[in-house]
């Protein structure tokens, strides 16, 4: 699990047309989360692809996590699964160090 949310992806290496496979896994302490009925325990997965696009790179990726919520019926905590299909992130490139 990464100790933190940056990791690393050389741009240079994708002006050619050039991709980067991403898989990570991330602790959800970086949600920031402080909610008394909702809490992440479980890593934040992210696998995808990097690439440019113009002046921008984008990140095509599933997001996947599990979220502790209160049960409707019996208020008992309990884990719900989240996941995030096909998401699209842009950064622009004079964004990046």
């Amino acid at each position: 699990m990464s100790d933190s949310v940056s990791f690393s992806i050389y741009v240079e290496q994708l002006k050619k047309g050039g991709e980067h496979q991403i898989e990570e896994f991330f602790a959800p302490d970086f949600l920031d989360i402080n909610e008394p009925d909702l809490n992440f325990k479980n890593a934040v997965a992210l696998k995808g692809v990097a690439y440019l696009v113009d002046q921008e790179l984008i990140f095509f990726w599933d997001i996947s996590t599990q979220a502790s919520i209160p049960c409707s019926i019996c208020n008992q905590m309990t884990q719900v699964p989240i996941e995030i299909k096909k998401s699209i992130h842009s950064v622009p490139l004079n964004d990046i160090p």
